[in-house]
């Protein structure tokens, strides 16, 4: 078949090989290929943490969703597509009293998959990012974020996001 070109530059003879309408869903792509996979970023602000405790910590505000899959109710991302996601949690403390650590958790199912944390100094503000990657299987499997401070502290910022890098 040819393919031509009129002059108003219309093209003709093409085909966009069996996707009728030229769209391409996520099903179309080769195996491994991210495409419109879910992403989310939530975030929570005033939450009291104790001290020397695990803290399920409370992202109730969610800034997007692209696939639904983040509930502000249980602060639990479970995706629709299976694979390889990108998971950051951001915690910030305001001063603290005492020197410490400061352990920011991802949990994975319920369980603690990976954890940074930092030494603290007393009467500074202070924050602690930790990033990894978590399979997750697209149906049962979640991540939250947990903290852990030195001390109990009344007001903390929050943040969790999430996007697929790699279908499984």
């Amino acid at each position: 078949m040819a393919i031509t070109i009129n002059g108003s530059g219309t093209i003709g003879g093409v085909s966009v090989g069996g996707l009728p309408d030229g769209s391409i869903a996520q099903a179309d792509l080769a195996s491994g290929v991210v495409g419109t996979g879910p992403t989310f970023r939530a975030s929570g602000s005033g939450q009291s943490i104790s001290g020397g405790v695990g803290n399920k910590i409370t992202n109730a505000t969610e800034v997007w969703d692209t696939a639904s899959c983040y509930d502000t109710s249980t602060s639990r991302f479970t995706p629709n597509v299976a694979g390889y996601y990108q998971i950051t949690v951001i915690l910030i403390l305001p001063a603290l009293s005492s020197s410490s650590l400061l352990i920011n958790y991802i949990y994975k199912n319920g369980s603690s998959y990976s954890y940074f944390y930092n030494t603290v100094l007393s009467g500074l503000t202070h924050s602690v990012t930790h990033t990894d990657i978590v399979y997750l299987n697209g149906s049962t499997d979640y991540v939250e974020q947990y903290g852990l401070p030195g001390e109990t502290k009344s007001t903390t910022t929050s943040i969790i996001t999430g996007s697929l890098i790699r279908a499984a």
